[in-house]
């Protein structure tokens, strides 16, 4: 238990370094003006996962995207009863005469929001082309 709702290996193909990248199940209200003890709680919850080596990380960063006035309004702060039903938008389709393309999991056909949804969007978008 702990405030990541998942947990994602991100290190290298080579190995070289361990990486991690989670996501926070915290609502906004919850963890906004509390870093330090969302960090302290995710590395406690990395221990409990992966042993102690994980509580010494070489860095440890929290980007709370709920604080920053470029991708959040303050509807945002509303936790939210269910997953969005994303999709790509009607509004942009055939936008630059299909020149350009949305590659990203809010447009995926299926299991969008996921990271299932961006593996979903790039086969899409590579049939497409």
């Amino acid at each position: 238990s702990g405030p990541l709702a998942e947990v994602h290996d991100a290190s290298p193909r080579d190995g070289a370094a361990g990486a991690l990248f989670g996501f926070v199940g915290l609502p906004a209200d919850a963890r906004i003006g509390r870093a330090d003890a969302v960090k302290t709680a995710a590395r406690d919850q990395l221990v409990a996962l992966f042993g102690p080596a994980a509580g010494a990380p070489a860095a440890l960063w929290l980007q709370d995207w709920a604080i920053e006035p470029e991708t959040a309004t303050p509807a945002d702060a509303d936790p939210l009863d269910s997953h969005p039903a994303y999709r790509p938008a009607p509004a942009l389709a055939g936008l630059w005469d299909d020149r350009l393309r949305f590659v990203v999991s809010e447009f995926a056909p299926e299991e969008g929001g996921f990271v299932e949804g961006a593996f979903a969007a790039a086969e899409a978008a590579l049939r497409a082309l």
